[in-house]
This record gives C-alpha cells, structure tokens and sequence, in this order.
C-alpha cells in the first residue's frame, strides 16, 4: 500500500513572511504621517521574531495627537467647536501595525510549538483583512489549515483550507493540503479531485501528481497511478530535484517492482 501522501505546506516562518510582509507593508505607505514610525515598529518587531527564539515585549502603542483648528486668536474655526467632538477615522497605518504584530506573534508561537496560539493569531490576522485583502487573508487561513492538519484535527483544517480557496482559487497548494485532510477522513475520490484540481492550476506540480498517484493506487487504478508516479519523476529530474526523484523511484519500485523504465 502507498503510503500517506506528504502535505505540499512548510513550516509557516518562511512562506507567510515572505508573502505577507510586502502586502502588509503596502498599507503602511498609504498613509504618509505616520510611515516611517510604523515601518520601523513593524521591522523591528518581525527581526525580533525570526531571530530571536522568546516572545519580545509588546511595544508601545503610536498615539499622534491630531492638531486642533486653531485660528491665530485664540479660537476654534467654525470646523471644530469646544463641544463638539469629530468621531475618530481609522488609520490605516496603526491597523497594518496591528496587521503585522499579530502575524509575528503566529509566527513566533508556532516556533514554539504553542499551535492553539499561532492559530487564533492567523485568525486574527485573516478577520482583520476580511473583505480587504483576499491574497492576506487567503494565506492566513492556508496558515490556519496547516496547523490543524499539524494537529490531526482534517474536519477543521478543511474548513479553513475551504477558507483560503475561496478567497484565492489560484492557490494549489491549499488544494493539495485540502486533499490530503479529505484522503485521511476517507474522502479518497474528493481527494483526487483536490489534487487535479492542483495539476490543473500548476500543471508542473510535482507534489500533486505524487500525492494522486499514491491515492490512485490505493483505490486501484493502477495505470493512471504509474503516469502519474512517471510525470513526478520527470518533472523532478527536470527541476534538478534528484532527492525527490529518487523517492519517486523507490515508491515506484516498491509498488510496482521496478524502477527507471
């Protein structure tokens, strides 16, 4: 019997601050007051995340008191009265701080291993941008899935995987991990859709054809599984991935009773 495919997610330091941190960044610039304070608070607190292995303290939150309407004698101009009060307007720099704080701390507790933690901050991040940023929100809730999955919890990581597809249909790899959560709750012909589903979007996709041939030779269509184990092995050897053509041509070997053609 194949063995359990491999899920396509890495650990989340390295693919969410890469993916994120320029998107977050992005909203910083739209407001220009307060760009270089929130820059320097949102690098500061990522470096301290990656290279340091402890919770950093929680900086200080930015208050900039807005100026008031002040005519040169003394008075308030006719735009704000002494007993009238403007209702705040949200700023858009403060809430990319808040943005990129939440996404460190996630960062962070999952290299502590602290999951339930990363999980309600991916959380976090994913409701702040709801409606706002589909490609930010779609990578927290891959984040979300991931570390159910971590978690052997597939009913919720699909949710969460269902989450991140629907606000990106672009994003194979969710459909990958979304079929490997359905392949171990038994939803093996949900799973080869998920991961053709994938090859369709990345035809190149290495994991996929990999992770549907093992399914498809479980359930018996051992032809198609053999194309498929052969078109992940080429595409390996193509990438110059020998480490996983090799395994490709073990788990070949070992179901089929041969290696290289």
């Amino acid at each position: 019997m194949a063995r359990t495919p491999g899920e396509a997610g890495r650990d989340g330091a390295n693919h969410v601050v890469t993916a994120l941190l320029p998107k977050i960044l992005d909203e910083m610039r739209t407001n220009r007051r307060l760009q270089s304070f929130a820059i320097i608070l949102t690098l500061f607190g990522i470096v301290a995340t990656v290279v340091f292995n402890h919770r950093p303290e929680q900086p200080p939150g930015i208050d900039v008191e807005t100026p008031r309407n002040v005519d040169p004698g003394g008075g308030h101009t006719e735009e704000e009265k002494p007993d009238e009060k403007a209702p705040p307007k949200p700023d858009k720099a403060d809430e990319a701080t808040r943005i990129a704080r939440a996404v460190s701390a996630a960062i962070l507790f999952q290299q502590e291993g602290n999951i339930q933690a990363a999980i309600k901050e991916w959380r976090a991040v994913a409701n702040a941008v709801d409606g706002t940023d589909n490609e930010l929100g779609a990578r927290a809730w891959f984040s979300v899935g991931y570390l159910h999955g971590k978690q052997s919890r597939f009913p919720e990581a699909i949710v969460a995987y269902d989450e991140a597809i629907r606000l990106n249909r672009g994003m194979e790899e969710a459909f990958i991990n979304r079929g490997n959560a359905k392949y171990k709750l038994g939803r093996t012909e949900e799973a080869i859709a998920d991961f053709s589903q994938a090859i369709q979007q990345n035809p190149d996709y290495t994991d996929a054809y990999f992770n549907r041939a093992q399914v498809r030779f479980i359930l018996g269509y051992k032809d198609e599984a053999r194309r498929d184990f052969e078109r992940a092995r080429a595409l390996a050897r193509a990438a110059s991935d020998e480490a996983k053509a090799d395994e490709v041509s073990r788990e070949i070997e070992r179901l089929f009773g041969g290696g290289d053609p």
